[in-house]
């Protein structure tokens, strides 16, 4: 059972919105401990409050601040990032304006801004160890940076995390 906890705790660095809801429902089903149930049920609700971009960025609403970051899905497909760079706070951006980039071993992805607004704060962490987006892509440490909105219903054309996981499964 103990070798079966570590299989599954380093799937996670790596698992997307669709595995945890597996994962999620295998674990119901068997007799494990209640915090790990727990840390499941807070990791779920987390990704069902973002909202998703078809260049799989997501967005985490907080007041009217959003927290961006890229997703699982997006950090497995590039592999291990070697650089991260973010405009700088204080930038203005319209919604699929791009604002960055990330690098890994394998290729360059472009950032784009799923929302309007203004950058307030950019993962400073990032610079030092890009590899937590691999890491913690939807967590405290992944995040890749921090806008202020200027037009708040640009959320509604953005995907729900249901509406991402068909849309991953049929890409």
């Amino acid at each position: 059972m103990a070798s079966l906890g570590l299989r599954m705790g380093c799937a996670f660095r790596v698992i997307t919105p669709l595995c945890l809801k597996r994962v999620q429902n295998s674990l119901t089903h068997h007799n494990f401990h209640c915090s790990a149930r727990r840390h499941l049920s807070v990791s779920s609700r987390r990704l069902a409050e973002l909202k998703y971009t078809e260049q799989h960025e997501w967005v985490r609403m907080e007041g009217g601040v959003g927290t961006v970051g890229i997703t699982a899905k997006a950090a497995e497909s590039m592999g291990d990032l070697v650089y991260v760079e973010i405009a700088e706070p204080g930038q203005e951006v319209d919604q699929g304006d791009e604002c960055g980039s990330v690098e890994s071993v394998k290729a360059v992805s472009d950032i784009y801004a799923p929302v309007s607004g203004k950058l307030v704060e950019r993962n400073a962490d990032l610079t030092e160890t890009p590899d937590l987006v691999n890491k913690d892509p939807y967590g405290e440490k992944g995040w890749l940076f921090k806008i202020e909105l200027s037009k708040p219903s640009e959320l509604e054309s953005l995907m729900t995390e249901e509406q991402y996981n068909v849309f991953i499964s049929e890409e």
